[in-house]
C-alpha cells in the first residue's frame, strides 16, 4: 500500500508502514473505515459501481427516449396553443379598444398593512367568541 503523502517508492504492507489507521481501516467493524483516504480496492469498487450506474442510466434513457420525446412534443404543442389563444385574445381586445375609442380602467385602492392586521385581529376575536 502507498500512503497518501508518501513518494511513489514508499510502498509497504499495512503492517510495515508506520501508521495505525492503515491497518484499522481494513477491519470490517472498525469506525476508522469511514475516514481517511479510501483504499485502492475501495476506489476500484466505487469506479466500477459508477460505470455500471452510468451504463444503466444510458440504457434507461434509450428505453424511455420515445416516450419522453412524445411528452415533450405534446407539452410544446399545448404551450404553442396557449400562446396563440392569448395572442388572439390580446388582438381582440386591441380591436375592441380601437373600435370603442377609449378604455377606462378602475384600480381599487390598496389596503394598508395596518388595516389588514386590524381585520385579522377582529376575525380572530370573532372566532374565539364562537369557539369559547
Amino acid at each position: 500500500m502507498l500512503l497518501p503523502d508518501a513518494p511513489a517508492e514508499a510502498w509497504g504492507c499495512r503492517h510495515c508502514l508506520p501508521v495505525t489507521w492503515a491497518s484499522r481501516r481494513y477491519k470490517t467493524r472498525s469506525p476508522a473505515r469511514a475516514h481517511g483516504t479510501p483504499t485502492h480496492r475501495a476506489l476500484v469498487r466505487l469506479a466500477r459501481e459508477r460505470r455500471q450506474h452510468e451504463r444503466e442510466v444510458r440504457r434507461v434513457d434509450r428505453l424511455l427516449a420515445p416516450e419522453v420525446e412524445r411528452l415533450r412534443q405534446t407539452r410544446a404543442e399545448a404551450e404553442a396553443r396557449k400562446r396563440k389563444e392569448k395572442r388572439e385574445l390580446a388582438l381582440a381586445l386591441a380591436r375592441k379598444v380601437a373600435a370603442h375609442g377609449e378604455v377606462v380602467v378602475t384600480v381599487p385602492p390598496r389596503l394598508r398593512v395596518a388595516e389588514i392586521i386590524a381585520t385579522v385581529r377582529r376575525l380572530r376575536r370573532f372566532r374565539e367568541k364562537l369557539g369559547g
